[in-house]
């Protein structure tokens, strides 16, 4: 996405969402252009970046909105902020967040809060697939992941200890630059796993993790793994 620049997307008029380059993607000067269309409502795609104009979300998200991307808004709370059921994707990156809403949909699968200042992360929306929190002051993060996350980044964060369960199905898990002590032994039950772990407390791979390895990469300035039962 360019800098500055508001990006809209449509449905059309069979409530589909039209892929043509004319209809698909509509840009703007300013978003408040977007809220004064006939068919404010069919809005399924807002995408804000780097705007040079004072901006607030005090208005009413369109009720078909499925993907909201406020970049580099210097957006500090969302509080008040009504998300609707029909999102699936939120890119709330490089902001001024200190928390994540704590009222996203459950049907929500994708969140990006990389670059805020958030300290804890509470709990996550139950069927998120991908999360990344990367570049924030979190020490804290709940005890369990929903067991439908497939990428996790956690890197740059002052987490000390990670769940003890990792969901079989989690595909990448990014957790560099921490304060962890230990990794999770329930990673060798996954079934195809990459793992970024470098620069951490802890600096020896539990034995249950080494058992089950396909490749190792292990040096001072790199470290990751692989785990693939399916070779």
């Amino acid at each position: 996405m360019l800098k500055g620049t508001t990006i809209i997307c449509l449905l059309n008029e069979n409530g589909k969402k039209e892929e043509t380059p004319n209809y698909y993607d509509i840009r703007y000067a300013d978003y408040r252009e977007a809220l004064m269309e006939n068919n404010y409502q069919k809005i399924y795609y807002i995408g804000l970046s780097v705007p040079n104009y004072y901006f607030e979300l005090d208005f009413e998200l369109p009720s078909n909105l499925s993907s909201l991307s406020l970049t580099g808004c210097k957006i500090k709370s969302l509080n008040g902020v009504k998300f609707l059921d029909n999102l699936i994707n939120v890119n709330l990156s490089n902001n001024h967040l200190r928390k994540i809403p704590d009222n996203l949909p459950n049907g929500l699968l994708k969140l990006n809060v990389s670059y805020n200042n958030i300290r804890r992360v509470w709990k996550y929306p139950p069927n998120l697939v991908e999360f990344n929190c990367k570049k924030n002051n979190i020490k804290t993060i709940p005890d369990t992941f929903p067991d439908t996350l497939k990428k996790v980044n956690l890197s740059y964060n002052q987490i000390k200890i990670l769940p003890k369960e990792i969901p079989k199905d989690m595909k990448m898990l990014e957790i560099q630059d921490n304060a962890i002590t230990k990794l999770s032994k329930s990673i060798a039950e996954c079934q195809e796993i990459e793992v970024q772990w470098e620069n951490n407390i802890v600096s020896v791979l539990p034995v249950e993790i080494y058992n089950a390895l396909l490749t190792q990469i292990n040096d001072k300035y790199y470290r990751n793994f692989i785990i693939n039962k399916n070779v």
